[in-house]
């Protein structure tokens, strides 16, 4: 009866062990863009908890942006200039709608976004800049 209750004991401790870890690195997404073969961007995201970060690399560089919700305020990192801006969020409406109008945007109110990206080759080709480029 005892070594029963001691193997359910050590289950439960390995299930509520292995839970933290699946917590610990909640989520990574890794994208590529290439074009004929060769590589033109990377960026990569990491989730964890109230933070997000976002490394973007080209040729000309790298970004990185860290996301920090629970300070409410974003850190962006340019590693080729060895600069850094730090944002607070807004923290009311007024603010909120303010920051979307500098941006271009309009504040939105919740809802969802559907995003359908539809590429097609019309078969047209033209030199530029030493390449051929498709339309």
């Amino acid at each position: 009866m005892f070594t029963l209750r001691l193997r359910s004991f050590v289950g439960i401790l390995a299930l509520m062990a292995s839970a933290l870890m699946v917590q610990a690195e909640d989520l990574h997404y890794k994208k590529t863009i290439s074009v004929g073969g060769s590589p033109v961007s990377n960026s990569e995201i990491w989730l964890k908890g109230a933070r997000e970060r976002t490394v973007s690399s080209t040729p000309a560089g790298s970004v990185v942006t860290l996301r920090q919700c629970d300070l409410k305020r974003t850190l962006t990192l340019n590693e080729q200039s060895q600069s850094y801006l730090a944002v607070n969020d807004p923290q009311d409406e007024a603010a909120l709608k303010a920051a979307a109008l500098m941006g271009g945007t309009q504040a939105a109110s919740g809802g969802t976004v559907t995003q359908t990206i539809t590429v097609t080759d019309t078969g047209e080709r033209k030199p530029m800049h030493g390449y051929t480029a498709r339309h």
